[in-house]
């Protein structure tokens, strides 16, 4: 028997944000689908994924009695960031060749790779941004549908309070600041200006009812609001934000401020205003709506 299980596991290898997590699953299902390889989830940290998201919780999430039935024949393979052009052949090529094998697979993101079956061997390719956007789209949207409806009872009050306001026609804005953050450290990022948001706001030809405002910073969140609710009306989510992988493990209602954000944005109907980082990309590929990038 073969096995394929993404993998998350705190205390051994950092795993990324949320984005990275769940694009990393719908490339890895993806992958054992392909190769009809018996696929699972392993995901219990910082929170666990089937609380969250139950609708395949009975066929896919990890037994983990399984480590002890399989000892011998269990691989662990990092496939995270560069690691996963260095280690993709060496996955396949194990998946393909060996007999039993359970393989306990770390990988963040959706990283396409061609297999030529002359030679047995993975190896990863390169696709201009039009292309990926698209490829990442379908990938994520079939995993989304299966996998990741999300069940709001382990969601704070103050976040069941806030969906009644996207019952309306909502734009979603998600700005990543990145920096030095009241609860993590992150790489800081290009974040547009408020007047560049606003601007952007104006330009677009979408009809809307209300702008949904997020952000990493609760500063610039606020100027942003500050600043559109002069000509539009605006609600946000009235969270600490926290981030899935970097953030310690000990913040009160964890799962609102952490995912709460991403939840909300995919019930954007209007579309997405995004910068950088996956957090509002993939939110907006799984409400099935357009993101529109500003830098």
């Amino acid at each position: 028997m073969k096995k394929l299980v993404y993998y998350v596991d705190g205390n051994i290898l950092s795993s990324g944000g949320f984005a990275d997590r769940i694009t990393g699953m719908a490339a890895l299902e993806k992958f054992a689908k392909n190769f009809n390889i018996d696929f699972s989830i392993h995901f219990t940290t910082p929170f666990d994924f089937f609380e969250v998201f139950p609708d395949q919780k009975e066929k896919n999430k990890f037994d983990i009695r399984l480590l002890d039935i399989y000892k011998k024949n269990i691989r662990i393979y990092n496939l995270i960031d560069d690691n996963f052009e260095t280690n993709i052949n060496k996955l396949g090529s194990d998946l393909i060749n060996s007999g039993e094998i359970l393989a306990l697979v770390f990988i963040n993101n959706i990283n396409p790779f061609i297999h030529n079956v002359f030679l047995n061997h993975f190896e990863t390719i390169k696709y201009n941004q039009p292309d990926f956007d698209i490829i990442e789209r379908s990938i994520l949207s079939v995993f989304g549908k299966k996998y990741l409806r999300p069940d709001y009872k382990l969601f704070n009050n103050n976040f069941k309070s806030s969906l009644s306001n996207f019952e309306k026609e909502v734009l979603g804005i998600q700005i990543r600041v990145g920096g030095l953050n009241k609860n993590w450290t992150d790489p800081s990022f290009n974040a547009p200006s408020v007047d560049a948001v606003l601007n952007k706001v104006k330009q677009m030809e979408i009809k809307f009812d209300e702008i949904f405002i997020c952000s990493d910073s609760l500063q610039y969140k606020n100027e942003l609001e500050n600043k559109l609710n002069k000509y539009y009306k605006t609600i946000s989510f009235d969270n600490t934000p926290v981030h899935v992988d970097r953030s310690i493990f000990k913040q009160d209602d964890f799962i609102s401020n952490s995912i709460g954000d991403h939840c909300l944005l995919r019930l954007c109907k209007s579309g997405l205003i995004i910068s950088g980082g996956g957090y509002g990309r993939t939110a907006a590929i799984l409400a099935g709506t357009n993101y529109h990038r500003i830098s």
